[in-house]
């Protein structure tokens, strides 16, 4: 017994070392290239402790099973890729990204499914939560003070925009909004004040690298949150609140006031000085001022270069122009060199509709693009139901979806939601192994079953 405990703890740990360098290799620089020997760590371990498993063919049907929205949304990358007759490196990485996903889960579905309990999964996913927390912090850190030697002159990491060590500035920001979230199961529990004003500063510092990582979503974002933290505070009035309720926002009381003076004085600034006009607020609009026009216009400007409104539109004009049978099956990844036409006057600069959904439409038409908005819906549909048991994997889930809606060419595109996106396949899959309707499910082909129909019924009902 206290063998397998140690296996357990031994693969766990080295499960939550490879899932924290594949999201750290996002974010912060030389952290990629530790990455391979990384993975080839855990496959020696794996084979080591999953020896008798590890070639199992009906485990690895049981796989193909759990995992398979994956595989039919690779198929059909592929077939677009075909469909191009060119190999771009976007496309590249993102097949990359989801061959070293199914490599990955392979070994985790091996080891959850070893131990028959969903109780494994809790306890891997919440030690990579913390890990989340304490890696996002020190990015956060390195991030500002790479900002701060920048405005001296100085430069650590080789950068056009912002704090971000990452030229992907959206995705930078997620980590940190990622970040906030692992710090919850702390903040809705009495702590003292040395801890309270400790975890207070902690998201203070995530809070300026989100707003310093010149992200327009990001800000958009960071503002529905400081509202959100305002409410809780006039929740705080009201009796009877919960006592959850009531210890995050004695929590959080600081952090919001500093924040309130902090947006006021920005305001006074913007109003009476050119400082930000002329420094800040046109790095969140591509670069281009966009703020020198009527303030009417000066937020449209700002949310549409936000959510890249003009270029999910350029997306559907493509669309439209297209043969009935390219809308029904697609054209590959040709709108890659028409989108950098478009918006850079250079067909060798890539660009897509920052919508995996859009994209979908345009390299694999209405049949592809049907399977990933259905995938999609069903993996929000997870979050949803499994909100009380997973609360932080479900918050997680939801801000990534939002980001990928309007960033990324496909879910494949960032391995944070990669991997929380297949995470939700596989709770449900333990989720249903381990319920008593299992006893009427022995057979492959009733399980098969009843997950298909369980994915038609929760896409139909969310749409």
């Amino acid at each position: 017994m206290d063998s397998n405990i140690r296996k357990n703890r031994s693969i766990t740990c080295l499960y939550i070392f490879t899932v924290s360098i594949w999201f750290l290799r996002m974010v912060l620089p030389g952290i990629k290239y530790i990455f391979i020997p990384a993975v080839f760590l855990l496959l020696v371990f794996s084979v080591i402790y999953f020896k008798r498993t590890i070639f199992n063919k009906l485990l690895f049907i049981e796989y193909i099973k759990t995992f398979y929205p994956l595989i039919i949304l690779g198929v059909f990358y592929i077939i677009g890729i075909l469909f191009s007759r060119n190999l771009y490196n976007i496309c590249l990485k993102d097949m990359t990204e989801l061959l070293v996903a199914l490599f990955f889960l392979y070994f985790l579905f091996i080891s959850v499914h070893g131990v028959h309990s969903v109780q494994h999964l809790k306890q891997i996913f919440r030690k990579i939560t913390s890990l989340i927390g304490v890696f996002s912090v020190l990015a956060a850190v390195l991030g500002l003070m790479n900002l701060a030697l920048k405005l001296q002159g100085i430069e650590i990491v080789s950068n056009s925009i912002g704090s971000s060590l990452n030229m992907d500035v959206n995705f930078y920001a997620l980590f940190s909004f990622l970040g906030i979230i692992s710090f919850l199961p702390i903040l809705i529990k009495p702590i003292k004040p040395l801890k309270r004003t400790y975890i207070q500063s902690v998201l203070f510092v995530l809070i300026l690298n989100i707003f310093f990582s010149y992200s327009a979503r990001s800000l958009f974002l960071l503002g529905v949150t400081i509202l959100l933290l305002i409410l809780l505070q006039l929740v705080n009035l009201k009796k009877g609140i919960s006592d959850n309720i009531k210890s995050l926002s004695g929590n959080t009381r600081v952090l919001t006031y500093i924040l309130l003076i902090l947006i006021c004085g920005l305001f006074v600034i913007f109003k009476h000085t050119t400082f930000i006009k002329e420094n800040i607020t046109p790095v969140y609009s591509d670069y281009q001022s966009v703020f020198s026009a009527s303030e009417k216009d000066n937020y449209a400007n700002f949310l549409h270069e936000a959510f890249k409104t003009e270029k999910l539109t350029y997306a559907y004009e493509i669309f439209r122009q297209q043969s009935f049978l390219q809308k029904l099956f697609g054209n590959g990844f040709l709108y890659l060199e028409k989108f950098g036409e478009r918006f850079y006057n250079n067909p060798g600069k890539l660009d897509y509709p920052h919508n995996p959904i859009l994209s979908s439409l345009l390299y694999s038409g209405m049949v592809g693009s049907l399977f990933v908005l259905s995938f999609l819906l069903i993996s929000l549909y997870y979050g949803l139901i499994y909100i009380r048991k997973y609360p932080l994997f479900s918050l997680m889930l939801f801000i990534s979806l939002v980001f990928i809606f309007f960033s990324g060419n496909s879910i494949f595109s960032v391995p944070i939601f990669l991997f929380l996106f297949s995470l939700s396949f596989l709770i449900r899959h333990q989720e249903i192994t381990d319920l008593k309707i299992d006893y009427n499910l022995k057979k492959s082909g009733s399980k098969l079953l009843k997950e298909v129909f369980d994915y038609m019924v929760a896409t139909v009902l969310i749409i």
